[in-house]
């Protein structure tokens, strides 16, 4: 080597280890000082020859080289613990291996191997934990069995087949129990066998381990004989579970692939050309009915009287390019005769196998396969796809042919073409998720779930040419159109019936609420009540110049709202029916609109046909609704604008309208000019709390819709951003006309003594300020706090010839019975009896109908002093005035 090649090994030369560089060719270019001092390394110059002739590796055998540049590139370093022999009988680690480049600019990288010296003992115990590796890989053990002792001796293996820990081997007879009854017999006979006569044996057993796993196994012996006795038997124990359960299933696979033939109508035939002669195979005859016996002799006119006349033409040509070597085989499906006369359609496949020097054909080998069944299947599928096609676009229904591996739509009906605004031709250019909100990656999964049949039915929105969008319903499934596998897929526009859902989603968790609502009201009403009595109270033993009854007044008109949003919460009560009767509805909206609108600089305009029918409905209920549209309005339009009012008759038939029934209607639209309502919250305004406003408390159109839904009718909501919006009321319209409303004055009785009035309330706070307020007006007052106690009242009055004038009971007593059952005890008493029904739930039909009930009259909490005296005034003794006269 040059001086250049020396100044570039340098570094390596210094290496203490024996270290050698080796071209990715295999041949040695340098080896270090270390490396030969070593005697046991190599014989002679190492230089120039190839690596593989004086190292070798016994897991590449003498592959050394390659198989060391195939795991190394450039820069990479591998500490691999290969273990390889030198020519000279040496054994060496490879302790670090890398690649280099050559510093001469050679483009060749080479390969630089430091050598570690190992000793015997190192090898042999590199030899005995690869031979236990090797064990385990091949699930092979070891074992002897002692004649003299009986010791049974294990390998590692033979313990991890058992399942045992390799800390004692059993004795004999509990390692025999390890195998299945039935072999356990077969295996002591082997042994006994082995034990007298030196015979081995090869068994396959079936085995349970210590853990109960189930395992074939194959067991080898071979007895160890010295001076003619048997000494010790020794073999192998291998695990052959998976090689078993291979050969069934593969017994299994060649049982059913000869059921199959056995079940095919193919025969084979050889024709020997030259003489005519015609052999075939047993299932031939099945084919064509021709037995061996009655085979004709065959020329090429007498094989082609077999096909049928059109196809005869065809296959004289294949035969012909066949005989003349143009082509190597012919294959078609023909017609053929049958011996009886009937014509089957065949698979004919033939191929000239032998020929003479001239190359003319002298043997013909081929089959033929009956495939009439499948033609005939064939053209009932065509027959099938026809009749599919013409019911596919005839359908009313919306349908699609969908390939599920591209997702296109391939093929789209008529209705379709109407449903989605496209034309057919544009239909099939689209892809589903084009018209599918939902994403490509989950419309595709989608559609991967119908093809394997996990799910067949599908909610989407679909949108439409126009833009518009439609909830649908899509039942699909797999069906063959042709050679292809598509997916049959119905559409259905559930858009109105998920509308209706909602709807009755939204009357579930109003009506949840209701409940709620009406407790909290009427305990809020009793506190009202309370309130209310002291502050007119208070407001009467003051001058009014003084300068608090300004400030209780305005105390009043706070409750008065308090008053009136405990109102709107017994709208959600289950006892808010509607009072019915008779209503006009234009007088009530133009006055309760311009109520809500004086001061604002809100604008309205009414619409009202002359002919506009009455409605049936509770008066002070529907006056919520059209203030709480009114009072949206004006918030909707803070800088000003016009509300636009407009009262319709509308007639609608079945299924004209999602949510009513066919019938006569009047339709109220209330639009304003302002703002709108974003997109993503328009679904939610009617429900209960949800607000957009800081000051709002979220019952105004939950009150709305509650209010409408009970009348049975109908509100809904329509939105532009900047344009403004619209609400629609349908209200079923009356069967009769209001009645002209007269004025009745009621005057009150003269009276020679103080009235006398029973109170029933089991709230202390409204026993008390009652009795203060009709002790203020000079009636004489005696209370109770239940149902017992007031007719044990009422008829100790009677008994005494001092009766009560007025009776007022509240309707609810917590777990006692309540003024709608106690009044009929006291009407036993006195059928003539004035008794008052006092409630929180202002919305109870008791309130709604008092008369109905025997009271006469009702007085809704909380309630002021005027109201109470207006009550008091309108009743003298016993007799008062007519029911009728009374304002429930």
């Amino acid at each position: 080597m040059g001086s250049s090649s020396h100044s570039q090994f340098s570094l390596i030369d210094a290496i203490q280890a024996p270290a050698i560089v080796v071209s990715t060719h295999g041949r040695i270019v340098f080896a270090n000082g270390a490396s030969r001092k070593n005697t046991t390394l190599f014989d002679g110059e190492p230089v120039d020859r190839t690596l593989d002739a004086v190292l070798t590796y016994p897991g590449v055998g003498s592959h050394l080289s390659r198989y060391l540049s195939e795991r190394v590139t450039a820069a990479d370093f591998v500490a691999d613990r290969l273990i390889v022999s030198s020519e000279c009988g040496g054994s060496f680690e490879v302790s670090s291996l890398s690649g280099i480049v050559p510093a001469d600019g050679e483009s060749q990288q080479q390969l630089l191997l430091v050598l570690q010296p190992v000793n015997r003992a190192t090898v042999q115990w590199r030899s005995e934990e690869l031979l236990e590796a090797t064990a385990q890989m091949a699930k092979v053990g070891g074992w002897e069995l002692d004649a003299r002792t009986g010791e049974v001796t294990w390998t590692k293996e033979t313990f991890r087949i058992h399942e045992l820990p390799a800390d004692g081997t059993p004795p004999l007879e509990d390692a025999l129990r390890f195998f299945h009854p039935d072999d356990r017999t077969t295996l002591s006979t082997a042994i006994s066998k082995a034990f007298a006569f030196g015979q081995p044996y090869d068994l396959q057993l079936r085995l349970t381990t210590a853990k109960g796993n189930a395992r074939y196994t194959r067991s080898i012996c071979t007895p160890i004989v010295e001076n003619g006795r048997t000494i010790r038997l020794r073999g192998t124990f291998q695990d052959i579970t998976e090689r078993r359960v291979a050969e069934e299933q593969l017994k299994a696979e060649r049982l059913r692939l000869a059921e199959v033939l056995a079940g095919t109508r193919v025969g084979d035939w050889q024709w020997y050309v030259a003489t005519g002669r015609l052999t075939f195979g047993e299932r031939w005859e099945a084919i064509l009915g021709y037995p061996p016996t009655e085979a004709p002799s065959f020329d090429e006119d007498t094989w082609m009287a077999l096909y049928h006349p059109d196809s005869i033409e065809d296959a004289r040509r294949l035969l012909r390019e066949c005989f003349s070597g143009k082509r190597d085989h012919y294959e078609h499906e023909v017609q053929m005769k049958h011996r009886n006369g009937s014509w089957i359609w065949v698979f004919d496949r033939g191929k000239v196998v032998e020929r003479d020097p001239d190359g003319r054909p002298l043997l013909i080998s081929g089959i033929h396969q009956d495939i009439t069944s499948r033609k005939e299947t064939e053209q009932r599928l065509r027959e099938s796809e026809t009749r599919y096609r013409d019911i596919f676009e005839n359908s009313s229904a919306v349908k699609l042919l969908i390939d599920p591996d591209t997702g296109r739509i391939v093929e789209a009906n008529s209705a379709a073409s109407r449903f989605y605004g496209y034309t057919s031709d544009e239909l099939s250019r689209l892809h589903i998720w084009d018209i599918n909100t939902l994403n490509e990656s989950g419309v595709r999964e989608r559609l991967r779930q119908a093809r394997a049949g996990e799910n067949a039915t599908f909610e989407f929105q679909h949108r439409k040419a126009s833009g518009e969008v439609r909830d649908v319903q899509i039942s699909t499934g797999p069906v063959q159109v042709g050679e292809q596998q598509l997916l049959h897929t119905i559409v259905f526009d559930v858009t109105d019936r998920k509308h209706a859902e909602e709807e009755l989603q939204r009357l579930a968790h109003l009506e949840s609420l209701g409940t709620l609502a009406g407790g909290i009201a009427h305990d809020f009403n009793n506190v009202l009540t309370g309130i209310f009595g002291h502050v007119s109270l208070a407001r009467t033993v003051l001058p009014e110049n003084n300068p608090a009854a300004e400030f209780l007044a305005e105390a009043e008109h706070s409750m008065e709202r308090a008053k009136r949003l405990t109102q709107q919460l017994l709208t959600f009560s289950k006892g808010g029916a509607p009072i019915m009767e008779v209503v006009n509805l234009a007088p009530m909206i133009r006055e309760v609109t311009a109520f809500d609108l004086s001061g604002s600089n809100v604008e309205i305009a009414l619409q009202v046909p002359e002919d506009l029918w009455n409605v049936s409905g509770d008066v002070g209920q529907l006056q919520q609704v059209f203030s709480n549209l009114a009072i949206n309005a004006r918030q909707a339009m803070s800088t000003g604008g016009k509300l636009s009012i407009s009262l319709q008759n509308v007639e609608l038939s079945d299924g004209q309208h999602p949510h009513l029934k066919s019938g006569r209607y009047v339709k109220i639209e209330f639009h304003d000019g302002g703002t709108g309502i974003p997109t993503d919250i328009l679904d939610r305004i009617f429900a209960p709390y949800f607000t957009t406003k800081s000051q709002g408390h979220g019952l105004g159109l939950a009150t709305c819709h509650s209010i409408v839904d009970r009348h049975n009718g109908h509100i809904g909501v329509t939105s532009k951003m900047g344009e403004g919006t619209t609400f629609t009321v349908h209200l079923p319209a009356a069967k009769k006309v209001a009645a002209e409303k007269t004025s009745t004055q009621l005057k009150p009785q003269l009276k020679e003594r103080p009235p006398r009035v029973l109170v029933m309330d089991d709230e202390p706070t409204v026993r008390t300020v009652t009795t203060q307020m009709l002790e203020g007006m000079g009636c004489e007052v005696r209370t109770v706090c239940n149902a017992d106690q007031a007719i044990t009242a009422y008829w100790e009055s009677l008994r005494n010839e001092a009766p009560f004038d007025v009776v007022i009971m509240d309707l609810t007593i917590p777990g006692s019975m309540g003024g709608k059952e106690a009044v009929q005890h006291i009407l036993l008493l006195n059928p003539d009896a004035c008794v008052l029904c006092a409630s929180g739930y202002a919305e109870d039909p008791v309130m709604a109908d008092c008369k109905a009930y025997g009271f006469k009259g009702s007085l809704p909490k909380p309630f002021s002093l005027e109201q109470l005296q207006e009550v008091t005034n309108m009743w003298g003794r016993s007799s008062g005035p007519d029911s009728d006269q009374i304002k429930n």
